[in-house]
């Protein structure tokens, strides 16, 4: 919400979303850590597991989704 002194919750609200999601993330995240991405596909896969998809990147980083990967960094979980 603009000019909030927070930004808004929104592990709760994982409800009210109908659309495909996929999540994805590096192992090796230094900026984003892979436990705030899990938590939020299991969030949205609780409600609606059809709609949530996760992949993880085993030897990437925050870098890595600038630059570009290659298929050997892919790991489905």
């Amino acid at each position: 919400v603009y000019k909030s002194s927070s930004p808004p919750e929104m592990l709760p609200n994982y409800s009210l979303i109908d659309i495909p999601v996929h999540f994805v993330f590096g192992r090796s995240d230094g900026i984003i850590p892979p436990s705030n991405v899990i938590k939020h596909y299991e969030a949205l896969a609780r409600y609606h597991p059809e709609n949530a998809k996760i992949t993880e990147f085993v030897d990437a980083g925050h870098l890595e989704f600038t630059i570009g990967l290659t298929d050997d960094h892919i790991s489905r979980i």
